[in-house]
């Protein structure tokens, strides 16, 4: 097995949690902006955890040599196994919805169209469709060398926008009206760093297997949660100097259309293969889930493609922020038992560790 080094795994936990929905601005600003200064406190606990919980999937990936997402979760019980699956399957499904209905909103924003983001919505899941039948294994790795780009756009957008408005002043208001789902900073910054983190197990379960030591996973982890932490700072400051960004579906493409024209579009451009590479990750993997289990699906896997996003765009009309709030926060109530259960199987297995080597 090839071993990676300390640089590569930072790097590879950095970008399992900076997707086309952190760099945009709606996921940062529906968890914590939206609560004004206090925001900026469940930002710190929402990293702070996402370390803690990733050096514990490390530790209990590098004691038992288990990598495969169910098993870290369920440990041996092989019905709760498939349980993880299926959700896994459709959180993959509703990421994709959510990114679809981004791309819409995109659409909507560089056209100038009112409501033309159900045209843009459409037309981007016809194209995904399209892509996802024919397979995207080596497009998806192409895709995802997008994401550290529109990272360096983040921190540009925010250095531009104090180089060029340095005494503007920044505004941290709670926004108006709230999310049902939860009230406040502290259940925003749990939710958001359960999903992310059941996201991510894909990426964080195999990368700790590979890492050349121990102590690589730790210092990996701190030196990451560094980079999501001030990637996260950069987006709610270009937020909080340009407070009208905060009504915008997409904060950050707003905040970098106030420093150019030329910028916006290249910041659109980025998010939008972003939003493609996030879409397609998310879409293969459950057309090929059930082409495996039905075999309807499987004998008629372009007309199921097609179904599905069919599927996919009428969700997407519910508008980007909506989902954003709703489909993200209902998957963090439910990664957050799964992450519970993370945590107790790792307990277990230290324990029983500890026990052997004292006995």
């Amino acid at each position: 097995m090839k071993k990676i080094s300390l640089a590569a795994y930072c790097f590879s936990f950095i970008g399992s949690f900076l997707g086309a929905g952190y760099i945009s601005g709606q996921e940062l600003f529906q968890f914590f902006a939206r609560f004004g200064i206090n925001g900026l406190y469940g930002i710190v606990t929402a990293i702070a955890f996402l370390g803690i919980t990733g050096i514990v999937i490390a530790r209990y990936v590098r004691i038992t040599g288990i990598s495969e997402i169910d098993k870290v979760i369920s440990g041996e019980n092989a019905f709760f196994a498939k349980i993880v699956a299926t959700f896994e399957m459709v959180m993959y499904f509703g990421t994709y919805v959510v990114m679809a209905a981004g791309a819409g909103a995109l659409f909507e924003k560089l056209s100038g169209i009112g409501r033309s983001y159900i045209g843009g919505s459409f037309i981007f899941c016809i194209i995904m469709a399209c892509i996802a039948i024919k397979g995207i294994d080596g497009l998806v790795k192409v895709f995802s060398y997008i994401v550290p780009l529109l990272a360096v756009m983040t921190v540009a957008t925010a250095v531009l926008n104090f180089m060029l408005h340095p005494s503007e002043k920044m505004v941290f208001e709670t926004a108006e009206g709230g999310n049902i789902l939860f009230s406040g900073w502290l259940a925003g910054a749990l939710l958001f760093a359960s999903y992310n983190i059941f996201c991510a197990l894909g990426v964080l379960c195999p990368i700790s297997k590979k890492a050349k030591k121990d102590s690589h996973t730790v210092w990996g982890i701190i030196f990451g949660m560094a980079g999501l932490l001030a990637v996260a700072l950069c987006v709610i400051y270009s937020m909080a100097v340009n407070p009208g960004s905060m009504k915008a579906e997409l904060p950050m493409l707003e905040a970098a259309g106030n420093i150019s024209d030329a910028f916006m579009y290249v910041y659109a451009g980025l998010l939008f293969i972003a939003m493609s590479g996030a879409s397609l990750s998310c879409f293969v993997p459950v057309l090929t889930y059930f082409s495996d289990h039905f075999k309807i699906v499987r004998e008629h896997h372009a007309i199921s493609a097609f179904a599905a996003t069919f599927l996919v765009f009428l969700l997407s009309c519910f508008g980007f922020s909506n989902l954003v709030a709703t489909v993200f926060s209902v998957f963090g109530y439910v990664s957050l038992f799964l992450v519970a259960l993370i945590y107790v199987n790792y307990a277990k297995t230290a324990l029983n560790k500890r026990k052997n080597g004292n006995g």
